[in-house]
């Protein structure tokens, strides 16, 4: 690289070199311009994800964590049951099968809890709402004659 004719050649060598800060301005400009502009169509073209109108409203923070236990004892399960036989893999079932039995039982209880504290407010209104989620949605057809 002694005799550098080409001018794009020098101008790489002094970018190399940080010689040029000009340039490389204008690179960096160049860059965030081109950024801008994938975000803009990334944000036009990607939908957001939102949550749905009303999230579930008996979940709270504890059955965050029991889902996440319960999710890390079959990942440790599942693993063991690749590298071994079945009969191998007994402690880590077992502690997947607790794990799972335990958050289940966890979800029954909250929407128990919610069901609950739903039907002791006390708003008379609330009664008819209730009939309403209780309420069989069987639809009786009178059979021809």
């Amino acid at each position: 690289m002694d005799q550098i004719s080409d001018p794009r050649k020098a101008d790489l060598m002094d970018l190399l070199l940080g010689n040029n800060t000009e340039l490389e301005q204008q690179l960096e400009e160049i860059g965030k311009a081109i950024t801008q502009a994938i975000q803009t169509a990334a944000n036009k073209a990607i939908p957001i994800t939102r949550l749905g109108p009303k999230p579930k409203a008996w979940w709270n923070k504890e059955l965050t964590k029991l889902r996440q236990d319960t999710s890390h004892y079959r990942r440790i399960f599942k693993e063991k049951l690749e590298t071994t036989a079945i009969h191998d893999a007994y402690l880590e079932k077992r502690d997947f099968l607790r794990a799972r039995n335990t958050y289940n039982k966890a979800i029954k209880d909250a929407k128990r809890k919610h069901w609950n504290e739903f039907l002791e407010k006390e708003d008379p209104q609330l009664i008819y709402k209730a009939m309403a989620y209780t309420k069989d949605n069987k639809v009786e057809r009178i059979p021809p004659i």
